[in-house]
């Protein structure tokens, strides 16, 4: 047998003093039933915690941690409350999951940052703030099943949204009729609108946020429902203006009524004055007009819809 390095003999000592759990043995032997040094995290990750008498983990300890691979999230429970059934869908900084919750059988969808930001104290700030802009007694919005799993430990957990998503729709039947777009677009203005009432800004609306299924009462007027949105809680100073609302909602409109540059698809004479007011919304109207507040953009809308130039 080789004599190990002195580098060599340096690790196997730290592996001595802090059990790896993620492959559940170090050199020293299998662990004990019940090992001391082991607990979950906020994600439901089982970590490393060096035992008593042991050396603190250093960076070199870390990145062990981090090399291996991360348990699989199927069946993974959430503090004994929640547990994972399938993954829904991966973002930019975080993933939703669908999951039952162990006390009431309901099956809900639970937002969390994703593995390489879940110490990033920005992405868990966001999370906190959107999980309260949802919270918020506003119709259109999802339900916060839990808002205190989102104030301590940045966990949303929401209702499951029915329905299609539009970015689902966008795949399946392309554009979104006009008339259907405006209302869309009509019905986030009257969202933003609350929020900011709420000291809430949004600055995006993602098309795979936005459900909508066929209305309850018509057809033509369809059920929606947001679950999600980048917005940041403001401050106690004077509000900033309107622009990243009005840019969030018509660059939604946008996409959905006019993918990659389309014509769309409904009443041409609709087409040219949604255009118009969307410009004016983004700040591209050659013209110069802007809108004030959100409350320029919802009657811009409505007289897109009947066909008429926005003011």
């Amino acid at each position: 047998m080789d004599t190990p390095t002195p580098p060599q003999r340096a690790i196997r000592q730290k592996r001595r003093h802090l059990r790896l759990v993620v492959d559940g043995c170090d050199d020293a032997g299998p662990p004990p039933a019940e090992p001391a040094g082991r607990c979950a995290d906020v994600s439901g990750e089982i970590v490393s915690t060096p035992v008593a008498g042991g050396p603190r983990p250093s960076s070199w300890d870390s990145k062990i941690r981090l090399a291996r691979p991360r348990p699989s999230w199927s069946g993974e429970e959430i503090f004994r409350r929640y547990k994972l059934v399938r993954r829904i869908g991966v973002g930019e900084q975080s993933e939703v999951f669908e999951a039952e919750d162990l006390r009431t059988g309901r099956r809900v969808a639970l937002k969390r940052a994703r593995e390489e930001r879940e110490r990033d104290y920005t992405v868990m700030d966001s999370l906190t703030d959107e999980a309260a802009a949802l919270h918020t007694s506003t119709s259109f919005l999802v339900e916060v099943v839990n808002p205190d799993f989102a104030f301590d430990y940045s966990i949303v957990v929401m209702a499951m949204a029915t329905g299609t998503s539009l970015a689902r729709y966008l795949e399946l039947w392309g554009a979104v009729n006009l008339e259907l777009a405006i209302r869309i677009g009509a019905n986030l203005c009257h969202v933003v609108r609350r929020l900011r009432e709420a000291k809430f800004e949004v600055s995006r609306v993602k098309p795979t946020d936005v459900f909508i299924k066929r209305g309850r009462y018509c057809r033509s007027f369809p059920d929606m429902t947001v679950v999600g949105f980048d917005v940041r809680r403001l401050g106690a100073s004077k509000a900033p203006s309107w622009g990243a609302e009005l840019k969030a909602v018509a660059s939604l409109v946008r996409a959905i009524a006019f993918p990659e540059g389309s014509a769309g698809s409904g009443d041409r004479s609709v087409s040219t004055p949604l255009r118009r007011a969307l410009d004016i919304a983004e700040g591209r109207d050659p013209d110069g007009l802007r809108y004030p507040t959100i409350n320029g953009l919802l009657q811009g809308l409505l007289r897109a819809q009947r066909g008429e130039a926005p003011e």
